[in-house]
Parts: structure tokens; C-alpha cells; sequence
């Protein structure tokens, strides 16, 4: 090989390799979060200004499938810059996935944070209480020197609901008690 040949090579073979360009995304997020505080997806890009990102919102589930909260649009900004706030009220305890999916027009380098989690303190949904079925009784105060008193029927006057009715609104100390009184 002469040297004229090597230097082509050396000129032209970058040209052939320095099609095929990435481009660069990162973003931050809170560690933390308590719930009803707004969530601020922070981040950095070398896209061009105008372009538009996805961000994605995903609750991590133990051993399931994570499930998507919810998803905002981020333009790009002169600079590079970009932002995005989700609102968390009501959004309940846990693991938090925050991820910027691959975008066909802007492939992303090797280099991009594309995905980060947070946990966001909220309030998990109450635990129903079961409510008592049948009739409240409250006691009649004691009788008087003299005075009689009269016996009260206790049991409801309407017609009795479903066992299964029963069943479904009873702890389970009181499912007995509702099979009982239920075979009278």
C-alpha cells in the first residue's frame, strides 16, 4: 500500500463510521416524595429545541407488571433544557418508576438516563371496617320500685337479608352468630 491510498483511507473512513449519530438525554428526579407535593422531572439534552420527549409515570408492583400512571409531553428548549411537573395528589405509597421511552425521530446514546425511581410517601386506600348487620340495641334504663318492664322483641322486623349478604359484612367472630340466628 502506498501512502496516497493510506491517507484516503484515513479521510474517507470517519465519513463512512460518522453517519449514524446519537443523541444525548438525562434527567433528575426527588429520591423521595410525599404525595399531593408536585412532582418536577428536571433534564438535559443535546435534541434540538422544539422537540418533544414523552415522560412516563409508572407504579412499581411487587412481582406484576408495573402500571402506568400517566404520561406528559417535554419540549426541548433553547439551551437543551427541559421540565415537566406532574401533579401526585392521591397517589398512593410506594415505588415510583419515571422513564423517557426511545423516540424513532431522536435515537438516544448509550450514554442517556432513560429511566429512574423515587418513592412517594401517600396515604394507602383505608381498610374497610365491617359494619354491624342486624339491629343496634341499646338498653332500657333499670326499672323503678313498682314499675314493670315490658320484654322488647329484638329481632328486625323487615324481611332477613341474603346469608350471603350476611356473610360478606360479618368478620369472621360473627359469622357464626349469623348462621345461628339465621336457622331460628
Amino acid at each position: 500500500m502506498n501512502v496516497r491510498t493510506i491517507l484516503c483511507l484515513c479521510l474517507f473512513l470517519p465519513l463512512l463510521c460518522g453517519g449514524a449519530s446519537a443523541y444525548f438525554i438525562s434527567f433528575t428526579v426527588p429520591a423521595e416524595l410525599d404525595a399531593g407535593d408536585p412532582l418536577v422531572v428536571q433534564g438535559e439534552s443535546n435534541l434540538p429545541a422544539g422537540a418533544t420527549v414523552e415522560v412516563e409515570i409508572f407504579r412499581d408492583v411487587p412481582n406484576f407488571q408495573s402500571k402506568k400512571i400517566t404520561t406528559l409531553p417535554a419540549t426541548i428548549r433553547e439551551g437543551g433544557s427541559w421540565e415537566v411537573t406532574f401533579p401526585t395528589t392521591g397517589w398512593m405509597s410506594g415505588t415510583y418508576k419515571v422513564q423517557l421511552p426511545a423516540n424513532g425521530d431522536y435515537p438516544y446514546g448509550s450514554s442517556s438516563v432513560q429511566l429512574r425511581t423515587l418513592v412517594i410517601h401517600g396515604t394507602d386506600p383505608e381498610t374497610p371496617t365491617a359494619s354491624p348487620v342486624g339491629t343496634a340495641f341499646t338498653p332500657s334504663p333499670s326499672a323503678s320500685p313498682g314499675q314493670t318492664v315490658k320484654a322488647v322483641d329484638l329481632e328486625p322486623t323487615e324481611s332477613p337479608a341474603p346469608i350471603g349478604a350476611i356473610l360478606m359484612g360479618l368478620p369472621l367472630g360473627g359469622v357464626w352468630t349469623a348462621i345461628r340466628r339465621r336457622m331460628r
